[in-house]
């Protein structure tokens, strides 16, 4: 959910700026209920009741302190809920679509006895319902099933909230305002209106198992609109994964936006939230225990609200949550959860509802808030049926046809009480819009910005950020770039740039061919031929390093990174074997000649022959262990794991071959890693981190060695050492470890002589921690001439003590100004070298939560 969030957030200025006025007919019969109610015993009014939906409880109000509402919405058949604490709920259905004035209830207390709640002197009577919800909830969580199954209707929607400030006030925004004005599901409760710019629907069939962990998901009916989407595909297969609101309140941390809240009926509780006992009543057929939330303080990341315990085996039937206001995250005005669990015939409860509603604002005054909605419905559970674990792996999912799939769509509609068909009309809506051509305009040029790419039908041209750069071995650095897309072939792509420097009067470029063999197995061959000039350090690196640490690396001192032009040309395949394991196998070969005074010897023995080129024929092997949730590919070819914060097991085997395609060297790698990202911590944040091992078994040169990721930028690089320079240590054998610590505000909001000025700073604290064991054989260094055939002298390296490793520390604070980063780092060994910096100081920005 919070990497389709952070994505709605970099298209506001696309749905705040939609530029048209439409001429659109009503979509829906509109009525209004007013009405009054009062105490049934004494006759008085009743203020603050809330007055809400049954199958719509975000369609609501409450009443003011004469007693009497009003409620305005597109009519839908539902039940209309008159309820307030100790008094009975009231259940009046809706049955025909016109408006009623003059309404009058009258709400009874309610009788139900709270006996079996036992009282002890001094002790809240909640915490006693709580405990025993608690010492009961391994036997209602879902995760003691050994396999479930059921059908899902998931529906994601997403609105731009007009205003009145920034381009709300621009007359073809108030236009658009005015035509979406008129429906009431287009209206927040406090009358805002709201313009739609994405909704999704999705029916699918989910299958569940445990020990081991397998999730099937086969699509069965889908429906997506959007203003300016391109790439649809991987976009539906993002929306359609249910695991985006697969909340469970029965695990210690729910995950939502990034953030880790800890669940009402977490083991520890106590740290976290008090709760009231507030009433026992009736929730659908069953007697519950009605408990008020309280996080412990409003600034930490919890939950505020109302769950319902059930009296007879204290299972959660209900949960109604929110944020408090002062809650430490970014961006959010409002964020609520609403859950409904029933029971099976085993002693587990499953999600029959689930209602979540997000607003995000406050980026600036310019742009308008976003409101992102999804709505979920289940049903047909079945139990324990268990299937091959192959029946779990991943398939193309097939979808019938167009027929069939307005058929599902329109039983779960029917369910959720959409007899009206407002949800087609809203698909009509953002297709209307899509066709205004000042939409499109509109459209195109955030497009550009946001991904870099302007699309022409089949091609992209782009990415704008390798169109200039100058340093000095190029001057002037002028570019273009190009890639095909799936309306072009859905199997093939072409991706392409070149350049030329005006100083050193030389092409480069780069050709990539991609060919889609398998949507199954994910199954990619390509080829590949570069000529580019590339710094030292980028060569070994065996991830993907950050787009701006690259792009700062073309600038200004190119000459002092000990840049070589890199030939390379390479064959691939690239395959997702099963959901836990991915494989690729890569041919290369590699010429690497030298821009800077650089010459090497053959052997350690040979040292009257110096040689400054090095050729290179590599068979790369690499194998990634990750539980997999849910699969697709970016415009890229990329692979895409939609919320995966599972741990990952890397192995890269490297082997090079002497005189295969003019190969020089004899020579194995060996690397392995286990990375994870936003990793829970014991509920006191969460972590990044990697730990990386290395080994290199052969004599070679150093740059086919590891030199370590140095970083003398002021750029903030988390995988790298950001005291140690940029060529200062190379080794042939290594462990390197990178953690980054997010406290969020457990450290911060908790000092008491800085917790009242951060209640409105809002700062976070950040630890982190870099160090590498390292060392370097005599044979590999003995390879190093000391000067160049023409004399010029051959600059060196260090080498680390495998005893003695290179360590770092750093602590920071997060969230300046809500996108800023400040990180302070101490060296801590090594520090005799002449090139040490003991101290440093890095930035960062970043939009999150």
């Amino acid at each position: 959910m919070s990497k389709l969030l952070r994505k709605l957030s970099l298209w506001l200025p696309v749905w705040g700026g939609l530029t048209c006025l439409l001429s659109f007919s009503s979509m829906a019969q509109q009525i209004t209920l007013r009405g009054k109610v009062i105490d049934g015993e004494n006759g008085l009014p009743m203020p603050a009741c809330n007055v809400y939906l049954k199958n719509h409880p975000y369609i609501g109000t409450s009443t003011d302190a004469n007693g009497t509402f009003v409620l305005t919405f597109e009519f839908v058949r539902d039940t209309l809920l008159i309820e307030f604490i100790s008094y009975q709920t009231i259940e009046y259905p809706l049955l025909k679509a016109q408006s009623q004035t003059n309404l009058a209830f009258s709400l009874k207390p309610d009788v139900l006895s709270l006996a079996a709640v036992v009282i002890t002197p001094g002790e809240n009577p909640a915490y006693r319902i709580i405990r025993e919800a608690i010492k009961r909830k391994k036997q209602h969580d879902k995760r003691q099933l050994e396999a479930y199954e059921y059908e899902s209707y998931n529906r994601i929607e997403g609105y731009v909230k007009s205003s009145d400030k920034g381009i709300s006030k621009l007359r073809f925004v108030k236009d658009m305002r005015r035509v979406a004005a008129g429906y009431d599901m287009l209206r927040t409760t406090e009358g805002d209106t709201l313009i739609p710019v994405l909704v999704n629907e999705v029916v699918s069939r989910v299958y569940m198992k445990h020990s081991p962990y397998k999730r099937r998901e086969d699509i069965e009916a889908q429906q997506l609109s959007g203003i300016g989407i391109e790439d649809a595909p991987t976009l539906q297969n993002i929306l359609s994964n249910t695991y985006l609101t697969d909340y469970n309140f029965y695990r210690n941390q729910i995950n939502i936006l990034g953030k880790y809240f800890p669940s009402p009926l977490a083991n520890g509780w106590r740290l976290v939230y008090d709760y009231e006992l507030e009433d026992s009543l009736e929730v659908g057929g069953y007697v519950c225990y009605q408990l008020k939330v309280i996080p412990l303080r409003e600034e930490d990341i919890a939950f505020t609200g109302r769950i319902w315990i059930t009296k007879e085996d204290y299972a959660l039937r209900k949960v109604q949550l929110h944020i408090t206001p002062n809650a430490n995250i970014n961006f959010v005005r409002s964020l609520s959860i609403e859950q409904v669990l029933a029971p099976t015939q085993s002693s587990v409860w499953l999600p029959e509802s689930m209602f979540f509603e997000v607003e995000i604002s406050e980026f600036t005054d310019l742009i308008p808030s976003i409101v992102a909605r999804t709505y979920s419905l289940y049903k047909n559970y079945r139990l324990n049926e268990t299937y091959p674990n192959s029946f779990y792996e991943i398939r193309e999912n097939n979808l019938p046809s167009n027929k069939v799939q307005e058929e599902k769509l329109m039983a779960f509609r029917a369910l959720e009480g959409d007899s009206i068909g407002f949800r087609p009309q809203i698909h009509y809506l953002i297709d209307t819009l899509n066709r205004v051509p000042s939409v499109k305009r509109y459209t195109g040029i955030i497009k550009v910005l946001s991904t870099g790419y302007l699309r022409k039908g089949g091609i992209d041209f782009g990415h704008y950020a390798r169109y200039y750069a100058w340093n000095n071995i190029e001057g002037h650095r002028i570019g273009f770039g190009m890639r095909t897309n799936y309306h072009l072939s859905p199997k093939w792509m072409f991706k392409s740039y070149v350049a030329y420097g005006t100083q050193d009067q030389r092409w480069k470029y780069d050709l990539r061919l991609y060919h889609v063999l398998s949507r199954k197995r994910f199954t990619i061959v390509g080829l590949r031929h570069l000529a580019d000039i590339e710094p030292l350090i980028q060569l070994d690196q065996r991830n993907d390093l950050p787009e701006l640490f690259i792009a700062s690396n073309r600038f200004f001192d190119l000459a002092g990174r000990r840049p070589f032009f890199h030939t390379a040309n390479s064959l691939w395949i690239d395959s997702r074997l099963s959901q836990l394991v991915r494989a690729q196998l890569t041919l290369q070969q590699n010429t690497l000649d030298p821009l800077y005074p650089f010459a090497y010897y053959p052997t350690p023995s040979d040292t009257q022959t110096r040689n400054s080129s090095i050729h290179t024929t590599e068979i790369i092997g690499m194998l990634r262990l990750q539980r997999a949730v849910r699969l697709t590919r970016d415009a890229n070819f990329d692979e895409i794991d939609i919320a995966n914060r599972n741990p990952r097991l890397t192995l890269w085997t490297i082997f090079g071959f002497k005189g295969l395609l003019n190969g020089d060297f004899q020579y194995q790698k060996v690397y392995l890693e286990l990375a994870q990202k936003n990793a829970n911590v014991l509920g006191i944040g969460h972590a990044n981190y990697s730990i990386t091992a290395g080994y290199i078994f052969s004599d070679v040169p150093y740059p086919l060695l590891r030199t370590h990721l140095g970083n003398n930028t002021p750029i903030l690089i988390e995988r790298a050492f950001n005291q140690m320079n940029g060529f200062e240590f190379v080794s042939d054998h290594f462990i390197a470890v990178h953690y980054a610590h997010y406290f969020e505000g457990f450290i911060l909001n908790k000092l008491p002589l800085i917790r009242r000025l951060n209640d409105k700073l809002e700062w976070r604290l950040v630890g982190s921690l870099n160090a590498v064991w390292g060392g370097l054989r005599e044979s590999n260094q003995a390879l190093l001439a000391q000067q160049t055939e023409d004399g010029q002298p051959v600059e060196g390296f260090s080498k680390l003590d495998l005893y003695k490793p290179y360590v770092e520390v750093g602590y920071g604070i997060d969230n300046i100004f809500r996108f800023f980063r400040v990180d302070f780092f101490h060296r801590l060994t090594y520090l005799n070298s002449p090139q040490a910096k003991p101290f440093g100081i890095k930035f960062s920005a970043e939009i999150k939560f």
